[in-house]
This record gives C-alpha cells, sequence and structure tokens, in this order.
C-alpha cells in the first residue's frame, strides 16, 4: 500500500469520524431541546392575597389559562361603578368591561398577528408621534386624565408616569379594539421603557396562509414541493423565534421572561369607530394604571413583609 493510499484511507476515515461525531452531537442538543420546560416561579398562587379595590371601578377576577404557550398568570375585568359611568363612556347601565391580564414577558402583537389581527401602534405613553397618528397633547390628556381618578398615579415611576403604548387591534372579522401595555420587572413590579415588542416570544416575520397546517409528506405537498416547503420553513422559523441555533434544534426555544412581566389591558366592549378611539383609550388607560398601582403597591409591600419576616 502506497503512502498517497493511506493518506487518503486516513482522510476518509477521518471524514467519516466527523460526520459521526457532528450527527451525534446534532442527535443529543435535538433531545436536549427537546425537554420538557421548567414551570414559571411566579404564578397565581402568589397572588393569594391581592385584592384591588377602587371606589370608582368595579373589579373581579377572571380565570386564565396558563402554561409555557399561554403564560398569564393573573386577570381582573374592571367596569365603571354606576356612579361614574356616564364619566367613562356614557354607557347607562353596564359599561364594556376592561380585561388587565398580568403575564410573563411576551410579545403582544407577534401573538395577536399569529391569530390573524392587525395590530398597529397608535401611541406611546411618552409622548412621542408614531406612525402620524400620535398627538402627544392626546397622550398628555390621557395621563391627566389618568391622574384624576388614581391617587397612586405618581407612585408608577420616575415622572409620575407609567410608559405606555397604545394599540389598535382590528380582528379578521373588522372588529376594532383598543389595548395597553407596559413591561414590568418581576422582582419588585418597577416601571421600565422596555418596547414590548422586543420580547422574543413569540416571534413573526411572515406569516402563513391560514388555513394550511403542515401536515408531512402528501399528494399535494407533492403538486407543489416549492411552496409548501417555504412555509414549512417559515413556520419552523417563527417557531425559532428567528434564532439560528434554535432552528438546528441546538438549544430549546426562548418562551416568555421569567425577568420581565407584560402589563396588558383590554377593551371588551363593541367595535370602536375611530372617533372613538381617544375616549376608550382614555377609559383603559385609567385602568390600566390604577391595576398598575395596586400591583405595585401590594408587591412593595409583600416583599418588605417577606425582608421583614427573615
Amino acid at each position: 500500500m502506497t503512502d498517497r493510499k493511506k493518506r487518503r484511507d486516513a482522510i476518509v476515515v477521518t471524514a467519516l469520524l466527523a460526520c459521526v461525531a457532528v450527527v451525534g452531537f446534532w442527535h443529543v442538543m435535538a433531545v436536549w431541546s427537546g425537554r420538557p420546560f421548567r414551570l414559571y416561579e411566579l404564578t397565581a398562587e402568589d397572588f393569594a392575597g391581592f385584592q384591588p379595590q377602587s371606589p370608582t371601578w368595579s373589579i373581579r377576577p377572571r380565570p386564565v389559562v396558563s402554561n409555557p404557550t399561554e403564560p398569564n398568570i393573573v386577570a381582573y375585568a374592571l367596569r365603571p361603578r354606576a356612579a361614574s359611568a356616564a364619566d367613562s363612556g356614557g354607557e347607562a347601565s353596564s359599561p364594556a368591561p376592561i380585561l388587565v391580564r398580568l403575564v410573563h414577558g411576551y410579545n403582544m402583537r407577534d401573538c395577536m398577528r399569529l391569530r390573524r389581527f392587525e395590530v398597529e401602534l397608535i401611541v406611546e405613553g411618552r409622548g412621542s408621534r408614531v406612525g402620524g397618528r400620535g398627538r402627544e397633547s392626546e397622550v398628555r390628556s390621557q395621563e391627566s386624565e389618568v391622574r384624576s381618578q388614581n391617587s397612586a398615579f405618581g407612585d408608577l415611576g420616575p415622572g409620575g408616569s407609567l410608559p405606555v403604548q397604545v394599540w389598535r387591534l382590528t380582528s379578521p372579522t373588522g372588529d376594532r379594539s383598543i389595548w395597553i401595555t407596559s413591561m414590568i420587572r418581576a422582582g419588585d413590579f418597577s416601571a421600565t421603557d422596555v418596547d414590548v415588542r422586543s420580547m422574543a416570544f413569540p416571534r413573526v416575520g411572515a406569516l402563513n396562509d391560514p388555513g394550511w397546517a403542515p401536515q408531512g409528506v402528501t399528494r399535494e405537498t407533492l403538486r407543489h414541493p416549492i411552496r409548501d416547503l417555504r412555509r414549512i420553513l417559515i413556520a419552523k422559523w417563527n417557531g425559532a423565534r428567528h434564532d439560528v441555533a434554535t432552528f438546528l434544534k441546538l438549544k430549546q426555544p426562548v418562551w416568555a421572561s421569567e425577568e420581565l412581566l407584560t402589563l396588558v389591558s383590554a377593551y371588551e366592549g363593541p367595535s370602536v369607530e375611530r372617533d372613538q378611539e381617544s375616549g376608550v383609550a382614555q377609559r383603559v388607560l385609567a385602568a390600566h394604571a390604577l391595576m398598575y398601582g395596586q400591583f405595585r403597591k401590594w408587591r412593595v409591600q409583600d416583599l418588605g413583609g417577606q425582608d421583614g419576616r427573615r
């Protein structure tokens, strides 16, 4: 056997061993990335002693689904009390409720886009102009309205204001609603300037057709292999949160954040017309700030009690 043949055989053996090592490593990492997700540390049980109250709002708890794909913690439905109904929008009998949810940090916009909603940012709570529709004076008037209805608003953070993002959501059937989001720290519930869209879960670029679902190799996929391969890659890329290592199954997909929480308030009334948006936004903002003040006060007291017991 010549030296040349020996070197060639050594190269082939080395390449085969390298391929086996790569496949073995990928298999181990794929199994590891497919392990069950650990449970969230902050759960609804931690809020057993939380009982929000308000003289102007009726506050009732709502049941929520809580799991890695639905990272809700607690939810409350708020309605203006009868005495303040006329001042909060004009409904005479039963004003539409505002649903306020505390959720492990997630990307509300992309979550609702996955559900085929059109999601538009109207204004940000710091008064910046967004998309040509935000008005600084409107945001300031909303914050002033909140301060008049909620004495705790001055404790919401630096400058006496809670950073908020106000959204217009349009359902697949054309119904419009107003939602408001804020990102807060899980430790002490203090306010942050974090944009809810920066959360990794979920992360959506292109959307597939609403009626499509991966079904493996079928006669239909063989008829349109390029189209369906593109759909599969889009679904997997979105599921990987646009991360190459996750796409290759080298690490577990990112789920909702443990360090940050998303406070989400949504109007649950009839479809909102454009000329009603400002009034509805003021009402949602009032409920949003009220609940944040209640959450923040309770959390600070809870942490103080824990420190006192140590």
